[in-house]
């Protein structure tokens, strides 16, 4: 008997360690990853899109492979010129939801890409500001909107020494709005920080294997020590799916609510992102987001809308859809509002809304671009941009801040305050 008691005493004793030691490790994760800076994307994430090919034909290559990679700092990153190390960059943030992710498309194929590519190429540009390349960081994943913008530029921008910031945003909080089913008391707030960055210093863990703080420690570490390359196959066929959907809808609503709620919230989002960029970096430029939608629409262009539904059309099946000229009368509000707050705060405002035709050449939906469209708008962006970066000196363009704009009068914008 004795000698049973003893081994239930070892196996007790065995079992209180082993659970004291998880208990231990899993206290040390959480008070580790307490200390994650805020990653859109995974640090060094790297991955291989291929994307449906009867989805994206012929508006894009179905048999490309999309290239996405990630820096430390959650960021898809280009340098140009590629291959060559460049000891004083001219860095550009760059910030925004899916029109500016550009997920379909290869990374130096993305409009910011070429937006780095053009300004390196323009003639003394750089060279007389004292840069000798350009590294451009997209900080942009689908879904986010002007309010969630703001928390990425408050808590991405800093971590890095930026010298301009290009932000685009609207579609995502107009959809947002639409998706609600357009609700005239809309409230807009802050979105779920796991829908808007793959990794950050507040996610809960729980106590199962699944989602506990070690095993996420140890998934970083292997990645860590491993940079290993994902592939994912047939991707985007829900934007196939939601095309379906919007053809065979019951309900096409032509009318909404008055979008004040919306835009106001739009607008403290955008105002939040200006004034922490422009406290950050000397210029900041906010685009006009282009857009597919047209009045004289042909009945191609329509078929390759699948955005708009009440509802969410990658989760949900979806039976009605807001017409194409109420989306494109919100853009329009959008862009305008836009650029209100953009004279308010003295930041440069770019009229691009209009910039590319509705031909399925530039986009490949409402508002994502192809790789020619990329090309459009990349080039146009740095036209504009050139002057700006002919007219700085790299030494006192980092050292000196230019200081905030004056507020607003009372009854011109509400009241709004950086978020931290």
């Amino acid at each position: 008997m004795s000698h049973v008691m003893t081994l239930v005493y070892a196996c007790a004793l065995a079992v209180a360690v082993f659970v004291g030691l998880a208990v231990t490790a899993e206290g040390v994760a959480r008070f580790a990853l307490r200390r994650t800076p805020y990653r859109v994307y995974p640090r060094r994430f790297r991955l291989r899109v291929h994307p449906h090919a009867e989805t994206f034909a012929p508006e894009l290559d179905p048999g490309r492979v999309v290239r996405f990679d990630a820096d430390d700092h959650g960021a898809r990153v280009t340098e140009v010129p590629a291959g060559q190390r460049i000891r004083q960059p001219y860095r550009l943030f760059v910030g925004g939801g899916s029109a500016v992710e550009c997920f379909f498309l290869d990374q130096d194929a993305t409009w910011p890409a070429v937006l780095g590519r053009e300004l390196h190429q323009r003639t003394g540009a750089l060279a007389a500001a004292g840069y000798d390349g350009v590294q451009v960081a997209i900080y942009a994943k689908s879904g986010v909107d002007a309010l969630d913008l703001a928390h990425v530029v408050t808590h991405c921008l800093p971590r890095g020494r930026f010298d301009a910031a290009v932000l685009m945003v609207g579609g995502s909080s107009v959809i947002r709005w639409l998706t609600a089913g357009a609700p005239a008391d809309w409230c807009p707030g802050l979105r779920p920080l796991d829908a808007i960055y793959s990794e950050h210093p507040e996610r809960r863990y729980t106590w199962s294997l699944q989602g506990s703080a070690a095993r996420e420690a140890i998934r970083r570490l292997h990645a860590r020590l491993t940079t290993p390359v994902f592939e994912r196959h047939n991707v985007g066929s829900f934007v196939g799916r939601g095309r379906r959907m919007r053809q065979q809808a019951e309900e096409i609503i032509t009318t909404v609510p008055d979008p004040a709620p919306m835009l106001d919230g739009f607008e403290v989002g955008v105002r939040r992102a200006i004034r922490v960029a422009r406290e950050r970096v000397p210029d900041v430029f906010c685009l006009a987001q282009p857009n597919y939608f047209r009045p004289d629409m042909t009945p191609r262009e329509r078929e390759l809308l699948w955005l708009g539904g009440v509802g969410n059309v990658l989760t949900e099946e979806v039976r009605r859809f807001f017409a194409a000229e109420v989306m494109s009368d919100l853009m329009r509000q959008a862009n305008e509002r836009l650029r209100l707050v953009c004279e308010q705060e003295g930041v440069v405002y770019v009229e691009s809304s209009d910039l590319l035709s509705p031909f399925p050449r530039h986009f490949y939906d409402s508002w994502h671009l192809t790789e020619y469209g990329a090309e459009v708008l990349g080039a146009f962006v740095a036209d504009l941009m050139g002057e700006h970066v002919a007219s700085r000196r790299r030494p006192s363009a980092r050292a000196a801040r230019p200081a905030p704009a004056a507020s607003p009068a009372a009854g011109q914008a509400p009241d709004v305050s950086v978020a931290g």
